[in-house]
């Protein structure tokens, strides 16, 4: 809804404005701009804004999660935190207070435009289940000879809130999964840990320059090139650059890949291929695809932490309506299918359907985000592709995704 009246509280004061400027370039009413919990409750009363950006961490006697608690049930007033941090304990107590989003900083123009219209949206509809409801209970309450037409919409609209409300929390989970591309710092991680696994390497070796430390060497230094590229797009990320499509040749693609994370994942685990013959091409960005298959084959690493095997497959495939009748989103038609599995713990369904939300992970504190396979569904799907986790408790995952196919008149 263009147009709508925003609050933004934040203490940065460079922050703040550029926040301004952003939500006025989109069209938005900017109706105040605070600092402190005590300003903006006072503004909620006064203005009556239709969402309130608030920043977690402000000046004041309490913080932004404490402020959002004491804004008055009767008010009905949207709330998205902003935050540059994830702790759980933070995460927990904002959570109580029942947000209706979540922006992690740096965030783009994109993200602020996108998270603001879904949580609108997300608003209209809550409005309009809770007037359905009260209608309904009058129509009880009435006890009229209509009582058989009450029941039959009473149930119609059950139904349509229950669909509603489904289609709802998966656009805002899967929505949150696109704008939270500050995973790219778990990523950097991941391309230095390549860094560090080639210069270990050669570490035992530099008594003598050999061809084969020259070409460690050299591999090194593409690393680093990596690591470099990847902090110049986290730069652009913050001027809204698009995704940068280029056709992909994915059987070469995942030799390169392999070739880059042999020394890495250690001697206790092996990596093979898989790869159809026949595959067809595709287009995506190469960096963040690289980064995706990085995500996926570092965990799979450690999810085996005795060792074991990774499989790298290809294929050519074609998801049906049966297929893509649980997705909306998903078009029916050809794809080219990567496939990452490994001989690990395996997940249980609990955690397999959490497994892409944001923030989500089984890893101890400290050893992971919960943004690395977020950010892989979100490029995934932002490219117009689909992904899949197949997992059972001791038995390994697989994590499969799929690129549209490019037609042969483009592909070359």
């Amino acid at each position: 809804m263009i147009g709508a009246k925003i609050l933004v509280v934040e203490d940065e004061r460079i922050v703040a404005m550029h926040l301004k400027q952003q939500l006025e370039r989109l069209g938005y009413n900017v109706s105040a701009m605070v600092t402190t919990g005590e300003q903006a409750l006072k503004q909620i009363r006064d203005l009556r804004p239709d969402v309130v950006l608030m920043d977690i961490h402000i000046e004041g006697d309490f913080d932004g999660i404490e402020t959002a608690s004491r804004i008055p049930p009767d008010v009905l007033l949207p709330v998205i935190y902003l935050t540059a941090y994830s702790e759980e304990a933070t995460l927990e107590r904002a959570r109580a207070t029942k947000p209706y989003g979540y922006l992690l900083k740096p965030f783009s123009e994109r993200e602020l435009h996108a998270s603001i219209q879904m949580v609108l949206e997300r608003h209209r509809a809550d409005k309009a289940a809770r007037e359905s409801e009260r209608r309904l209970e009058q129509l009880v309450a009435a006890r009229t000879k209509g009582l058989l037409a009450a029941n039959q919409e009473l149930e119609r609209q059950i139904v349509a809130r229950l669909e509603t409300e489904r289609r709802l929390h998966q656009a805002q989970k899967m929505e949150a999964v696109g704008m939270l591309t500050a995973g790219i710092a778990h990523d950097f991680n991941n391309l230095l840990t390549v860094i560090t696994g080639h210069i270990s390497h050669l570490e035992s070796e530099l008594v003598d320059l050999s061809p084969e430390h020259r070409e460690s060497l050299a591999a090194a230094l593409r690393g680093a090139s990596r690591g470099a590229m990847l902090t110049r797009r986290l730069l652009a990320f913050a001027r809204l650059q698009p995704l940068e499509p280029k056709t992909i040749d994915l059987n070469r693609f995942v030799v390169g890949v392999i070739d880059t994370l042999t020394r890495v994942l250690g001697a206790t685990v092996s990596i093979e291929s898989m790869l159809d013959a026949g595959l067809c091409l595709v287009s995506a960005d190469e960096t963040q695809l690289e980064n995706a298959m990085l995500n996926l084959v570092l965990n799979a690493r450690d999810a085996m932490p005795e060792g074991g095997k990774i499989t790298i497959e290809t294929a050519n495939t074609i998801l049906d309506r049966a297929f893509t009748a649980a997705d909306e989103e998903v078009v029916p038609g050809q794809y080219a299918m990567i496939a990452v599995g490994d001989t690990g713990t395996g997940m249980t369904k609990a955690i397999r359907d959490r497994a892409f939300e944001p923030f989500f992970t089984t890893k101890e504190f400290g050893r992971g985000t919960g943004l690395g396979l977020s950010q892989v569904y979100g490029f995934i799907r932002q490219s117009g592709g689909h992904a899949k986790i197949s997992s059972e408790p001791g038995e390994g995952t697989t994590v499969r995704f799929y690129l549209p196919r490019l037609p042969t008149d483009q592909g070359g």
